[in-house]
């Protein structure tokens, strides 16, 4: 049951970050006078945040949230340049569950030793 509870306030939390991100790429369309000026803008973004990653030859910018000591969320978005305002800036290219640590099994068995 903690586990979904966990991952479901790491999803709240991923979700409230790509909301922030669609925010600034809006705010960034409306500033920038071109293509380049735009993704600069990106670059920027991810520079000034620890949380987030850009690749400028994918575009795509990338970030993690932590569900447990072993399992995180990874999320990565396409991001593109909007030609008109009602244009989506983003696509969701990966929402998945990783492993950040290794699986140590139970291995203890119980052996009968009679009565």
């Amino acid at each position: 049951m903690e586990q979904t509870e966990n991952y479901y306030t790491c999803c709240a939390s991923a979700t409230e970050t790509v909301s922030e991100i669609r925010d600034d790429l809006e705010q960034y369309r409306e500033k920038a006078s071109d293509e380049t000026r735009y993704f600069s803008m990106i670059q920027k973004l991810a520079d000034t945040r620890d949380d987030l990653s850009w690749d400028s030859h994918s575009h795509t910018l990338s970030f993690s949230v932590g569900i447990s000591e072993t399992q995180q969320l990874s999320v990565v978005l396409e991001i593109f340049y909007p030609q008109k305002k009602s244009s989506s800036a983003y696509q969701i290219l990966q929402w998945n569950t990783e492993l950040t640590g290794s699986w140590q099994p139970d291995n203890h068995q119980n052996v009968f030793k009679g009565e």
